[in-house]
């Protein structure tokens, strides 16, 4: 926890690791600075050297009734009690793309193949929370990465942009949701608009799960 040393003309909001960053397991400190309504005013990210014992930033004493959240990070992801989506990131998925049909291979070991999704749909029904409420239970104290793979298919009626977005949507929204959850570890999302010929089409309106250990 933060411990606030003050003067006439400002707070100073330090964090200790107890032990150097490198043994701590600390890459980086955030500081968010909320005003005294909840507003947040500043955030702030510290990149710590592996001999480092702390982190600190100052807070001007204008700010009325500031509190300060505190958050550290590194490769396995972010400390408990972080903001919904703070280890959510857009990012790498794949290892290849191929340029006739623009499918990715997937990078990672499979978690979960598919969360199907209707025709022009980015929400989750119950079926798809109680799906994801499985992986986050499954994937919690792991270390590494969560690759968050959204999908939609090219038509010649909705715009690449439209269908780009679509994709992009599905996906974050998976990313969000199991962030929301209480998923601590890094999570990166994109979106694929594949080009195909087959009618059913599912496998193009899903969203696939895989993670990268650290």
């Amino acid at each position: 926890m933060p411990s606030p040393s003050v003067n006439r003309r400002e707070n100073v909001v330090a964090v200790k690791f107890g032990a150097p960053a490198a043994i701590a397991g600390v890459q980086s400190v955030s500081f968010i600075v909320l005003d005294g309504s909840g507003k947040v005013v500043r955030r702030a990210t510290i990149k710590v050297k592996p001999t480092d014992t702390g982190a600190r930033i100052v807070v001007p004493a204008s700010v009325k009734g500031a509190r300060v959240r505190v958050i550290t990070t590194n490769q396995c992801g972010v400390s408990d009690g972080a903001p919904r989506s703070f280890n959510v990131r857009p990012g790498k998925t794949s290892i290849s793309v191929d340029p006739r049909t623009n499918a990715p291979s997937l990078a990672g070991q499979l978690v979960l193949p598919q969360i199907d999704f209707g025709p022009s749909e980015i929400t989750l029904d119950a079926t798809d929370r109680a799906q994801l409420d499985k992986v986050a239970k499954d994937m919690d104290g792991k270390c590494g990465t969560l690759l968050v793979s959204g999908f939609s298919r090219f038509n010649n009626t909705d715009s690449r942009r439209y269908l780009q977005n679509l994709a992009d949507f599905r996906a974050k929204a998976v990313a969000d949701y199991l962030s929301s959850k209480g998923l601590t570890m890094w999570i990166s999302y994109k979106g694929f608009v594949i080009r195909s010929n087959d009618n059913a089409a599912s496998a193009n309106r899903r969203v696939a799960l895989y993670w990268t250990p650290a």
